[in-house]
């Protein structure tokens, strides 16, 4: 997430857990990830930044991910791509999958959720599923963060048990 301050569970729950701050995009850093992690969600996409090398700071992004899981103990990766037909990608659904054939090349298995797209506040694709919706009465943006959380519970729902 781009801020560990947004992060919205209680307090309890937050005693429970450690958040690492990395930007994948550095130079790897030994050690950067605790090593009893049991699995990861790829979550990163670097389309916002610029639209001109968004994927090369995508396969960076991706390459350091794996270099710093690698001496984890992760054993599952899961991550939400694209539609991808192997014959006519975009340049967008092109890095996508090249996210994907990456993440293979590391240690842990890696789940691939296919036509998918995570909405998140403050995203794009929460500002363009508003705009189509936000002329139909009675539905606020409070309504569709509703529906992110139930989407990242189904999403988390589809991971493998470790």
């Amino acid at each position: 997430m781009r801020d560990a301050n947004r992060l919205s569970i209680s307090e309890d729950l937050k005693k429970q857990i450690e958040i690492v701050v990395i930007d994948f995009l550095q130079e790897v850093r030994p050690n950067a990830l605790p090593k009893d992690i049991d699995a990861a969600y790829y979550l990163i996409h670097s389309m916002s930044s610029s639209t001109s090398d968004f994927d090369e700071k995508e396969e960076r992004d991706v390459k350091n991910f794996n270099a710093d899981l690698e001496p984890t103990d992760c054993k599952q990766v899961s991550y939400v791509g694209g539609i991808a037909n192997e014959q006519s990608l975009s340049k967008h659904l092109w890095s996508r999958k090249n996210v994907e054939n990456i993440l293979y090349q590391g240690r842990a298995a890696v789940t691939v959720l296919r036509a998918a797209i995570i909405v998140g506040s403050g995203s794009a694709s929460f500002e363009i599923a508003f705009g189509t919706i936000n002329p139909i009465d009675g539905v606020s943006p409070k309504d569709i963060l509703t529906g992110e959380v139930i989407a990242i519970f189904w999403l988390r729902s589809l991971a493998p048990k470790i």
